[in-house]
């Protein structure tokens, strides 16, 4: 009976190629809406914005973005973003790039995985799958499948609506530190003000001043130099930018003291109640106050008081400080999927 029932899925299975997302939109927009979205890398205005300004990548790794919509009875099930490269019958998912922290497909019933991974063959050989969320439906559907498999760690805070109890559950030293930071900043006179922008609500003049840290930053740590073209670009071209700057569900948390940036952190909000930060920096005048461990702090509290967000996802990187302020560890993989062993 399974076998029959498997059967008629497949046949059931229609598909339609597009490189045009805006040719999809109303499908996508309902299957995200029926929690067919596992991150908020795939929300159909990110990812509409992200193909458009990833033309960089399509110049220097000789891809196109491509997507897949399928469709059982005329509804639409499954859509799989993909970087389709030119010169081979090979395909990743959209967008294996830094400042898209997950990739993954879009389908709400892990039944049409495989039937519908298996319409792409005729297209492709292999499927490169980077950056996959543990929780997602296509690593569980096909992790028994596939041969290497790449895991990388991440570290996420979780967190409920009482703010006691979740700094109760903080290690009596980081407590301790936490105190001190704040008791720092009284002590020495210094106004400390956080501030939160929205997606939408501000415009790259605002968000200038994160790209000049950011910058800065790097400089400081890696000791890389940014010329004026790339300022530019990181500020006016990048998709990860203009998407903090534009997309609603863009958000950049920023911690001020004596009126000076001293840290930031842009991501996006899901709809898992999460906020993943690909992007953070600190501004290391202003070390001595732990504006980082100050910044977790006081997101956090903006998110008990005003959202539904609970899970603060700090995504790749382990370093230190993502532990001390109650980081949990979670995992991403990258694998690929042979479609020729795939049966139709």
């Amino acid at each position: 009976m399974k076998c029959i029932f498997f059967m008629m899925i497949l046949f059931m299975l229609t598909l339609k190629k597009t490189y045009n997302i805006n040719s999809i939109r109303k499908e996508w927009i309902e299957l995200q809406s029926k929690g067919g979205l596992n991150t908020p890398f795939q929300d159909f205005f990110y990812l509409k914005r992200t193909s458009k300004l990833l033309y960089p990548y399509y110049f220097r790794k000789k891809y196109m973005a491509c997507f897949y919509c399928f469709y059982d009875d005329g509804v639409c099930v499954m859509i799989v973003p993909i970087a389709k490269y030119l010169n081979c019958r090979k395909a990743e998912l959209l967008a294996n790039v830094n400042g898209l922290n997950y990739c993954d497909v879009l389908v709400k019933n892990v039944k049409y995985i495989k039937p519908a991974l298996a319409m792409l063959k005729s297209d492709y050989d292999v499927l490169m799958c980077n950056k996959v969320l543990d929780s997602s439906l296509l690593y569980l559907e096909m992790k028994e499948s596939i041969g290497d498999d790449f895991i990388l760690n991440n570290v996420c805070v979780n967190f409920d609506d009482d703010y006691e109890r979740f700094n109760k559950s903080l290690s009596k030293s980081t407590r301790q530190n936490l105190r001190t930071a704040y008791n720092r900043i009284n002590t020495d006179g210094r106004a400390m003000e956080f501030k939160t922008f929205r997606g939408g609500e501000m415009c790259a003049r605002d968000y200038k001043q994160f790209i000049d840290l950011y910058i800065e930053r790097h400089a400081y740590r890696y000791n890389l130099k940014t010329s004026r073209l790339k300022k530019w670009f990181l500020l006016n071209q990048s998709f990860a930018t203009l998407n903090y700057i534009k997309n609603p569900n863009g958000m950049t948390a920023a911690l001020y003291i004596d009126g000076k940036l001293s840290a930031f952190m842009s991501g996006l909000i899901g709809d898992k109640c999460e906020f993943v930060v690909p992007r953070l920096s600190i501004n290391e005048e202003f070390s001595f106050y732990s504006p980082g461990m100050l910044l977790l702090n006081e997101t956090i509290k903006y998110f008990m008081a005003n959202t539904q967000v609970r899970h603060l996802d700090l995504s790749k990187g382990e370093e230190p400080y993502k532990y001390k302020m109650g980081g949990e560890k979670h995992l991403t993989h990258s694998f690929m999927i042979d479609l020729k062993k795939l049966k139709n």
